[in-house]
């Protein structure tokens, strides 16, 4: 639990409390700097909303006897 907590902690830290702050010293207009703390938290919803149907989808495919599940489960892995 403790290496989640501090994944979460340094996902935090860097993505909205670091990378907006400095884009904006960098001169990126207000708006451009709402999408880009924005677009990160939006995109992780959006997974969290499609993992149901990733789920069963790999689980058919699993079912049929064909090696398409595995290769998703396997690519998914290395990604992450």
């Amino acid at each position: 639990m403790t290496l989640d907590g501090t994944a979460f902690a340094l996902m935090v830290a860097t993505g909205e409390a670091c990378i907006v702050p400095f884009a904006v010293a960098l001169g990126i207009g207000e708006a451009w700097a709402g999408w880009l703390g924005t677009m990160p938290l939006m995109a992780g919803a959006l997974m969290q909303m499609v993992t149901p149907w990733g789920v069963v989808w790999l689980r058919r495919a699993r079912h049929r006897d064909d090696s398409r599940g595995f290769i998703c489960d396997a690519d998914i892995r290395r990604r992450s």
